[in-house]
C-alpha cells in the first residue's frame, strides 16, 4: 500500500534546499516530458484511496512554494512562465514520489527529472 511518507519527505527536503538549487532543479526538466509522462502519472494517482494523499501532497507543494514569494524567490523565476513551471514540475516530482510504486520506472524518473541531483532517491525511503 502506498502512503504519502516518500512525497512529504520530498517536501521536506524542498524545504531545505537553497532556492536557486530549487530553481535549477526543476528547469533541468524539459517542458515537453509533461505530456510524455501525463498519462502514467494521472492514472497512478487516480488510484482508488489516494485522492487525500494527493490532495495533501499538493496541497503541501502549494505551501513549500511560498518560499519563492520574497525577493531572492521573486529575481530567480522573474523569466515569464518560469514560476509556473517550477511549480508544475515540483508538484509532479512529489506525486511521483507518492505513487513511486505504481509507475515504471522510466516514468518515474522522467517525472521526477533534476531533482534526483539535489534529493537522492535513497533519501526518500529513510524515513
Amino acid at each position: 500500500m502506498m502512503t504519502g511518507v516518500e512525497a512529504l519527505t520530498f517536501v521536506n527536503h524542498l524545504l531545505l534546499l537553497p532556492l536557486v538549487t530549487w530553481r535549477d532543479a526543476a528547469l533541468a526538466c524539459p517542458r515537453h516530458l509533461a505530456t510524455i509522462t501525463e498519462r502514467a502519472l494521472a492514472d497512478a494517482i487516480h488510484s482508488p484511496g489516494l485522492a487525500l494523499d494527493v490532495w495533501n501532497t499538493r496541497d503541501d507543494i502549494d505551501t513549500a512554494f511560498c518560499r519563492f514569494d520574497c525577493a531572492e524567490g521573486h529575481a530567480l523565476l522573474r523569466e515569464r512562465g518560469r514560476r509556473e513551471h517550477v511549480h508544475f514540475v515540483s508538484e509532479r516530482a512529489a506525486l511521483a514520489a507518492l505513487v513511486r510504486e505504481a509507475l515504471c520506472e522510466q516514468d518515474f524518473n522522467a517525472c521526477y527529472g533534476g531533482f534526483a541531483q539535489c534529493i537522492a532517491l535513497t533519501s526518500l525511503r529513510s524515513h
